[in-house]
């Protein structure tokens, strides 16, 4: 984890900022660098029901699989997981 300060890009000004970095591998194999801010409470994730976020977020489970109508008919597969440090819950899409 890292802390920036006075962060400023495109007009946009941020006077601190504590995040976790991670690095993506694109699909052309790129590496990406990511910055996930650190929240001081978890937001709210629009797949999980409020049962499913308490049981992530106090580690009851690990995480949840589940099913995602992305268009008409094409359904993709995800796994939600939840991140303590960041308090930001993860979405990885297994298929495409």
């Amino acid at each position: 984890m890292t802390n920036f300060k006075d962060l400023k890009f495109e007009g946009l000004s941020i006077p601190e900022l504590d995040a976790k970095l991670s690095l993506k591998k694109d699909q052309d194999g790129t590496l990406s660098l990511n910055v996930h801010p650190i929240y001081k409470v978890a937001r709210t994730y629009e797949l999980l029901d409020e049962n499913e976020s308490q049981k992530l977020q106090s580690g009851e489970i690990d995480n949840i699989a589940k099913e995602q109508e992305v268009q008409k008919g094409k359904i993709r597969k995800i796994i939600i997981e939840y991140d303590e440090q960041t308090k930001e819950f993860i979405l990885m899409i297994l298929n495409r």
